[in-house]
């Protein structure tokens, strides 16, 4: 297999963000997987529904993912609904799955949310990022590591591999269709970095984020499962703990 390199990556022909994210979920040594969104729909995960899929079904396979709050999708959504009554981006997600028309290609997506979501060992956990200073600062970032394992501050092995910052949303179109700015970051010594001063890795940052945010997991399921797009897929088993 050809070595990973760094390089920007921006949504022209031969630098998608989506075409790279295959490729790494699928590197072996890669356990865990750790995503910041500012925002999030069911069209982007149908892009790597495959991959995931195949990902989830091994042992020892995990996915964190920590949505934000996007302040243009955000202000574009309250312009556009006239729903002055949203106050969240899980409000938001709530009513783009009401609205989203059931299609054969989003339906992968739906099932492997649904399988893995509802695991009791929550191969699939959401969480929606609170921050104290709602009315002052958006949760914007925008990030994805692939970990060889969990995180661990009593462990040294544990670290990540890759890691890819930049603008794109965890979307259809910020995967694959918009102009975009990402760096694939392939130093592991600045991924793990640990906090020291001024400086912080990626993960330090990710998990420091992520206890800063609330389980949606199953208030998520709830919307999507009563989503016509829920509705419309096939029942399936939930996996149990090993």
């Amino acid at each position: 297999m050809a070595k990973i390199e760094s390089t920007l990556l921006d949504n022209t022909e031969n630098f998608k963000l989506v075409q790279k994210i295959k490729q790494l979920i699928k590197e072996d040594d890669v356990n865990q997987i750790l995503i910041a969104t500012g925002f999030w729909d069911i069209p982007g995960t149908a892009l790597i529904a495959e991959e995931l899929s195949e990902f989830l079904a091994k042992d020892g396979k995990s996915i964190k993912l920590l949505i934000g709050k996007d302040p243009s999708v955000f202000a574009y959504q309250l312009a556009e609904l006239k729903r002055p009554d949203i106050k969240s981006t899980s409000d938001i997600i709530k009513i783009r799955l009401s609205e989203l028309e059931p299609k054969e290609e989003y339906l992968p997506a739906v099932n492997l949310l649904r399988k893995y979501c509802e695991c009791k060992n929550q191969k699939f956990c959401i969480h929606i990022f609170q921050n104290p200073e709602e009315s002052k600062q958006f949760f914007h970032s925008k990030c994805w590591i692939f970990a060889e394992k969990a995180f661990s501050e009593d462990s040294i092995d544990d670290h990540g591999l890759y890691a890819i910052l930049g603008s794109s949303n965890f979307t259809h179109n910020g995967l694959t269709e918009n102009s975009e700015l990402n760096y694939l970051e392939t130093n592991s010594l600045i991924i793990d970095s640990p906090k020291k001063g001024l400086q912080v890795g990626y993960m330090d940052w990710f998990y420091n984020k992520w206890e800063s945010s609330i389980d949606w997991t199953e208030e998520f399921l709830l919307a999507l499962n009563n989503s016509p797009v829920g509705k419309a897929s096939l029942p399936v088993e939930p996996v149990e703990n090993p």
